[in-house]
């Protein structure tokens, strides 16, 4: 994998994409952002794609690193179990976790025979709220937040 896109660009994507990442995620590859074109939780921006792909990185580390780049041009690339991010003076590397262990996600296909509703704000919020108490707090059991 290889592209190249706008400092600001990735870190809006990476920052997006760090509100759905656990602090006490039960395995090491759920702390991890998928890169690829196909997310769950998406997000897009530009990029120019020289080598399409796909990377699993520890999510705050890049988040941080994305942080530190100079503003401009920045090129990611991947290989070899390793993730380096260039940027002006900026250099950076790290490892990649396994693609075999990410979870497997729902395909475009699956999502398309999805049934949709609309629901009025007001009513989403009423409903929320007689609900939201008893939501447990506790992130080390998911299903109950």
């Amino acid at each position: 994998m290889k592209f190249r896109c706008e400092r600001d660009d990735l870190l809006d994507a990476v920052q997006f994409g760090l509100r759905a990442i656990s602090n006490r995620a039960t395995l090491p590859v759920l702390s991890g952002l998928k890169v690829d074109l196909e997310l769950t939780m998406g997000t897009a921006f530009r990029a120019s794609v020289d080598e399409p792909g796909i990377a699993i990185v520890p999510g705050r580390l890049l988040g941080e690193m994305s942080r530190s780049l100079a503003a401009g041009q920045v090129l990611v690339a991947s290989g070899n179990g390793e993730l380096e991010i260039d940027s002006g003076r900026g250099r950076f590397r790290m490892k990649t976790l396994s693609k075999e262990d990410y979870p497997a996600l729902p395909l475009d296909d699956e999502v398309a025979g999805a049934m949709s509703i609309e629901v009025a704000g007001g009513v989403m919020a009423t409903a929320l709220s007689q609900v939201i108490k008893s939501a447990s707090a506790d992130e080390s059991r998911q299903v109950l937040t």
